[in-house]
């Protein structure tokens, strides 16, 4: 696989006293490899 984007799908995304530390290292690796990544929280809603 070689994705353009990518966003997180596990429940633990949910918890929001986790999200900072849980998205800053795949957003810095991704980003240096071209791959955007796109967080998302409770509620939001994205087309891809």
């Amino acid at each position: 696989m070689h994705p353009k984007k990518v966003f997180p799908v596990h429940d633990g995304m949910l918890a929001t006293d986790r999200v900072g530390g849980s998205h800053a290292i795949p957003k810095k690796v991704l980003t240096e490899h071209n791959i955007s990544f796109t967080e998302m929280l409770a509620g939001d809603e994205a087309e891809f």
